[in-house]
């Protein structure tokens, strides 16, 4: 899979557009009282993804749809239309962030969206149950935690990036922690190969 420049399209092929919602402040064991104290206030980012039709899971977005007039959505318009239709989440065009894009048998283009806390994100995630696509394309959500944790294993990014996760999106999410500093990058490599994966190859 070819990472280009964020936006570019030089062989015409379709193209779609995604978001990551993330916040950088998460505690997601503080409530669980069996888990150290050290444990309970470990602070790591979220990143908020969707369980698909097909079984895979995914950032929130699609395909970019012709227009009344003729022409093909701008990314931004194609961006904001998915996020409004697959979660009834409104933003503005200055709240996206570009991130990266990704060709393969068509181009994928990541935007992001960084929201202040958990709270903020969890009441995002509950608003996708009130969307038109919640059922059909959207089966749910979940959260990936931007950490490794010792106390509870089977959780963490490693074990994240084994999911079954839609066409470049093990790429994307690498990527978005990188632009955001979400981690180290040797920590970040670290888990990578734990995971089985190569950091540069997904980079690529």
């Amino acid at each position: 899979m070819k990472q280009t420049k964020y936006g570019l399209n030089e062989n015409n092929k379709k193209q779609s557009a995604f978001t990551a919602i993330f916040t950088r402040q998460s505690q997601p064991f503080k409530d669980m009282n069996d888990l150290s104290e050290e444990a309970r206030n470990e602070v790591v980012p979220a990143i908020l993804l969707l369980n698909r039709y097909d079984g895979r899971l995914g950032f929130i977005g699609g395909f970019m749809d012709e227009k009344e007039d003729g022409t093909m959505e701008t990314i931004v318009e194609g961006t904001l239309r998915e996020l409004k239709e697959e979660t009834t989440i409104v933003l503005e065009e200055g709240q996206l962030k570009e991130q990266c894009s990704h060709e393969f048998g068509i181009v994928a283009h990541l935007n992001s969206h960084e929201v202040n806390s958990l709270d903020e994100l969890i009441t995002m995630q509950k608003q996708l149950m009130d969307s038109e696509h919640y059922g059909s394309e959207i089966t749910g959500s979940t959260l990936c935690y931007v950490g490794q944790f010792n106390e509870r294993k089977n959780t963490g990014l490693g074990m994240f990036l084994q999911n079954n996760l839609a066409s470049s999106v093990r790429e994307e999410l690498v990527q978005l922690i990188i632009n955001e500093n979400l981690m180290s990058i040797d920590k970040l490599d670290s888990i990578v190969k734990q995971a089985g994966f190569d950091l540069e190859k997904l980079l690529a």
